[in-house]
């Protein structure tokens, strides 16, 4: 965390997974959409109880946004 924010200090948050889809897709020159919601927080009390209390909402968060955007193609 410390590394991102003295590189970045505005950032708000890390993406780890996203950032290999879209270097591989880029790669490939392939477009991508990446659609994630922020579950757990690192350093956070209780850091793995927190992400499972968070991890359905979060689910349900992005399975409606996505429902959304298919719906407004």
């Amino acid at each position: 965390k410390e590394h991102i924010l003295n590189h970045f200090p505005k950032a708000l948050c890390c993406d780890m997974e996203g950032a290999s889809i879209a270097h591989v897709s880029t790669l490939f020159k392939r477009k991508f959409i990446i659609i994630r919601t922020i579950s757990d927080v690192v350093g956070e009390v209780n850091e793995s109880d927190a992400y499972e209390d968070r991890k359905p909402k979060a689910i349900q968060i992005v399975v409606d946004k996505t429902v959304n955007l298919i719906e407004n193609l």
